[in-house]
């Protein structure tokens, strides 16, 4: 089945977010008084879902969106170190001039997306969501289908994280994962996602195959 809507998840997705947020992950701990990573603890982490992680450091319910909002801020101001993974750029482009619909869904702001991606490519994205909280991914991507107007088996929802899985799966989305993000490989297949891109170029190939094909990877 044809996928006409893509919808991306941005950090650990498109841009390689992943080495700068583990640079200040302990410089949030200290500001709000959280307990610390240890370094060598990173693989477990990449294991667990973002509620699991939430939990394991005993991160207050309420404190969640004050860090969130923190966290944009220190990005904001080293946005010049955040890039695009090796081949996002033209795979945008690409779905772009084939009229596929292209939708941004991210709890980073809409302020740093833009940065990161440059005029041109800000120019091929559709629909933007950005500043969603932890648990708001499904009601947004039920947001941008009802904008769109098109119907989820002809969707794809490309994400790193368990709760972007978790999030297409309950919207009714086909969803793709990325082994390259935030969660492991082995993490999201240990969730239940059935299809994961092992790399850019394999994320490429398939959707731009001129069939985009989407309906054989819903999730059950």
């Amino acid at each position: 089945m044809k996928v006409r809507l893509i919808i991306f998840d941005f950090d650990g997705t498109l841009a390689d977010t992943y080495p700068w947020f583990m640079g200040v992950i302990n410089r949030a701990a200290d500001h709000f008084k959280l307990k610390k990573i240890d370094v060598s603890d990173l693989d477990s982490v990449r294991a667990e879902s973002t509620k699991k992680m939430i939990k394991r450091f005993g991160i207050p319910l309420w404190k969640i969106q004050l860090i969130a909002r923190r966290v944009r801020q220190w990005m904001g101001d080293d946005i010049d170190e955040i890039h695009l993974f090796r081949g996002v750029r033209d795979l945008l482009i690409s779905l772009h001039e084939r009229g596929t619909s292209l939708a941004i869904l991210t709890s980073n702001s809409c302020a740093n997306v833009r940065r990161v991606l440059g005029p041109e490519l800000t120019g091929c994205i559709t629909y933007w969501e950005c500043d969603v909280s932890m648990s708001g991914k499904r009601r947004r991507m039920k947001k941008i289908l009802r904008r769109s107007g098109i119907p989820p088996e002809h969707c794809l929802a490309v994400g790193d994280e368990i709760r972007d899985f978790q999030a297409a799966h309950k919207a009714g989305i086909p969803f793709g994962g990325v082994a390259w993000g935030y969660n492991s490989m082995e993490a999201l297949a240990a969730h239940g996602a059935s299809r994961i891109f092992g790399s850019i170029d394999e994320m490429i190939s398939f959707l731009l195959e001129p069939a985009g094909m989407a309906g054989d990877g819903k999730s059950d």
